[in-house]
């Protein structure tokens, strides 16, 4: 009994020390998350709060739109969208209504956090800007589901000073 409770300790030790020392295996979201968390503390280091962003955003087959959003002092001032006819739109499509916030710089971070946790971040992928940090595409596709996947990436993105 006493050499159960001394390895039963022992492994206790053991699985302590590996998580301080982070040294656990970490699932997909975890690491998706940790580098966002990485790259959002790039991109507020650079103190960027006047700049244009523009993002598309694929929803499968069915819907893909363009938007343009002009950022000064943190705050949207101007924001247009355009469509571009997906497969299921025939040849013909129309603008649909949006909150310019989600296609910011902080939207698309909001984007890729919850992404990163959809089914523990397996079926996510993220690239990040190299100089700025923020993330450039955003794309969910999972395999056993037709027609969910979708797309964000900026398109362009220039500092205004």
């Amino acid at each position: 009994m006493r050499a159960r409770a001394l390895c039963f300790l022992s492994l206790a030790c053991l699985a302590w020390v590996l998580v301080a020392c982070d040294l656990l295996p970490r699932t997909r979201s975890d690491q998706l998350l940790a580098e966002i968390d990485k790259q959002e503390h790039k991109w507020l280091e650079k103190d960027v709060d006047s700049h244009r962003i523009v993002v598309s955003h694929v929803r499968s087959i069915w819907h893909a739109q363009m938007y343009d959003i002009l950022v000064s002092e943190g705050r949207v001032v101007e924001q247009s969208a355009s469509c571009i006819p997906a497969p299921a739109e025939s040849g013909e499509c129309q603008v649909e209504s949006f909150d310019p916030e989600e296609y910011t710089v902080a939207g698309l971070f909001a984007v890729a956090r919850l992404l990163a946790q959809r089914d523990e971040g397996d079926w996510t992928e993220i690239e990040f800007d190299p100089t700025y940090g923020y993330p450039l595409s955003i794309a969910y596709d999972h395999p056993d589901i037709v027609d969910e996947d979708t797309y964000w990436g900026v398109r362009s993105f220039e500092v205004n000073e």
